[in-house]
């Protein structure tokens, strides 16, 4: 059975290939969006996220996923 914690508090990392969604404060991995396929995994943080952006953005939710187009329109 999967362990659900429900935060009140995350960090969206925003790097070119994904979208990390951390807990704030907790050991929990941190649900990680991959930009080019819009896959979804509950993968650790890579240290290198930390070092492409110095500081995160704080959020208080999710309230969705958008599965947007990859392909450019010409």
């Amino acid at each position: 059975m999967t362990r659900c914690t429900l935060h009140d508090k995350l960090q969206l990392w925003a790097t070119e290939e994904e979208y990390v969604i951390e807990p704030y404060g907790t050991d929990d991995p941190p649900m990680v969006i991959d930009r080019q396929t819009g896959e979804i995994s509950m993968t650790p943080l890579d240290p290198t996220v930390r070092r492409l952006q110095a500081s995160p953005v704080q959020i208080y939710g999710v309230m969705g996923i958008l599965k947007l187009s990859t392909s450019k329109r010409q």
